[in-house]
């Protein structure tokens, strides 16, 4: 067989791994790409969820709110919800995926209560309050209470650091939709 051939074969096969979905155990999509085009893009590698080399690994990119409504940025390929252009990093093909008002925070199929004053103060004496960015115990930058920054700067942070309690505390319930929708999409699974 010529090489022509091999080398075409082999670049469909790339291809088609490379332009794999992933899901992550947070139950965030990504997509199957490698290490260092993941990072160059803003986002954050996961081992184990790809097929073929270890340098092949599955790439997601974070939360988002689009009009108000909590999303996960992810391939437009694997949003079942409304797609926002413009709010995540990374390619063109990731967007806001919100479920608008099908199924998730902020619909009337499957949304989740709103937090109780209870529930908000036991999140906070858990993840005590960082008022500028910083390393969590394993390495990870974050600020206020639990926030964990998209960039090392904490630069999508919409509130001047260092952060007060209120400010804080905003960056907290903006926060909360979105680990509520992972929380109602591990739940039906």
């Amino acid at each position: 067989m010529p090489s022509f051939p091999r080398l075409f074969l082999a670049s469909a096969i790339l291809s088609s791994v490379l332009a794999q979905s992933c899901t992550v155990n947070s139950g965030q999509s990504g997509e199957c790409i490698s290490t260092s085009s993941c990072s160059s893009n803003s986002g954050v590698s996961e081992a184990g969820h790809c097929p073929g080399s270890s340098s092949i690994q599955c790439c997601t990119y974070g939360s988002c709110i689009a009009g108000g409504v909590a999303g996960l940025c992810q391939p437009i390929s694997t949003c079942s919800g409304t797609s926002t252009a413009g709010l995540c990093p990374g390619p063109t093909s990731v967007q806001c995926c919100t479920s608008g008002g099908g199924g998730g925070v902020g619909g009337s199929c499957g949304s989740a209560p709103p937090v109780n004053a209870v529930t908000e103060a036991l999140i906070k004496e858990f993840e005590g309050f960082v008022e500028s960015p910083e390393p969590d115990p394993i390495g990870l930058p974050t600020v206020g209470y639990g926030h964990l920054c998209q960039t090392r700067d904490c630069g999508e942070v919409p509130y001047p650091f260092p952060l007060t309690d209120d400010t804080a505390t905003q960056l907290l319930e903006n926060d909360l939709p979105v680990s509520q929708l992972i929380i109602i999409r591990l739940k039906h699974y």
